[in-house]
């Protein structure tokens, strides 16, 4: 799937949907990014963590429709917290504005 911005263009060519044990896991024991971007439901939570992820990477939370709600550059082991529905794990070069909507196909 392909993350777009309002305009078109391209943000992230490949985002991976975690599911299952997957979204659990995330990121944690990797030394690099190893997709483009992962996104992740947080229905069930208010914070995402970094424990075990040993390189930094942003954190762009989303609302229920797609709106930038938060980002942050997440360092290794720390704690965020944020009322979003999605957040969206990339490159911390990727560069998106609060309120900026999203697209995802």
């Amino acid at each position: 799937m392909k993350v777009l911005r309002e305009d078109g263009s391209v943000l992230i060519n490949n985002v991976i949907i975690a599911e299952g044990l997957r979204r659990y896991i995330g990121l944690m024991f990797r030394f690099k990014m190893p997709y483009e971007g992962l996104l992740l439901s947080m229905e069930d939570t208010d914070f995402i963590h970094s424990f075990f992820v040993f390189f930094p990477f942003k954190a762009i939370f989303l609302s229920e429709e797609l709106k930038v709600v938060d980002t942050c550059v997440m360092k290794p082991f720390t704690v965020k917290k944020a009322k979003a529905r999605w957040v969206l794990e990339t490159g911390v070069e990727k560069d998106v504005r609060i309120g900026e909507k999203l697209i995802i196909r």
